[in-house]
C-alpha cells in the first residue's frame, strides 16, 4: 500500500478519502478499463459485420486496449494469477465484463448462424471458446514474451477459427 501511495505522489489520507483499501483501488480500476472495453467493442463491432470482420475487430479491440492500458492489465494478470495459486479470491473480471463480452458475442455468434452467415453445424460455444482462446494467446505472447501481433497473423488466426486449419500432408 505504501508504495502505491508514494508513487501516486500524494499522501496516505488523500488516497483514503478516495479508496478504502487496495482491493478498492483495484476495483476501480477494473471498473474504468471493463467500460472502456465495452466502448470499444461496441464502436468496433457491430452486428451488422461478415463474422471474419466482426471477430478480427472484435479480438483486435480487446488486444488493444490491453496493450495501452499495460498497467491495469499486468494487475489484472497478477491477480489472475493469484486466484489460480489460490492466493487471492477477489474477482479479477468483473461481472460486468464478464456478460457483456460472453453475450455480446454469443449473441452475435446466434444471430449470424441464424442468417446462415456462420455454419449451422458449428458449436456457437465452441466458437465462442476458440475467439477467447485466440484472445488470451495473443495476449500471453504479448505480455510474457513482448511479442507483438501483426494484423496479417491476427488475420491468419481469424482465418484458421472462421475455415479451420488445413491438414499438412
Amino acid at each position: 500500500m505504501d508504495d502505491i501511495v508514494l508513487k501516486s505522489e500524494c499522501g496516505k489520507g488523500t488516497f483514503y478519502k478516495y479508496f478504502k483499501s487496495k482491493e478498492d483501488l483495484f476495483e476501480c480500476l477494473f471498473d474504468d478499463f471493463t467500460n472502456k472495453l465495452i466502448n470499444k467493442v461496441n464502436a468496433e463491432c457491430k452486428y451488422s459485420m461478415n463474422p471474419s470482420e466482426f471477430i478480427y475487430n472484435y479480438v483486435n479491440s480487446v488486444v488493444e486496449l490491453y496493450e495501452k492500458d499495460r498497467r491495469v492489465a499486468l494487475i489484472k494478470f497478477a491477480k489472475a494469477k493469484m486466484l489460480v495459486e489460490g492466493k487471492d479470491n477477489d474477482k479479477v473480471v468483473s461481472e460486468k465484463e464478464s456478460l457483456f463480452f460472453n453475450d455480446y458475442l454469443h449473441n452475435y455468434i446466434l444471430l449470424q448462424t441464424e442468417h446462415g452467415t456462420i455454419k449451422k453445424d458449428i458449436n456457437p460455444a465452441a466458437l465462442q471458446i476458440c475467439i477467447i482462446g485466440a484472445i488470451q494467446s495473443i495476449l500471453f505472447a504479448i505480455f510474457k514474451y513482448n511479442k507483438p501481433f501483426s494484423k496479417n497473423e491476427l488475420k491468419d488466426i481469424v482465418n484458421i477459427i472462421m475455415n479451420g486449419a488445413a491438414p499438412v500432408c
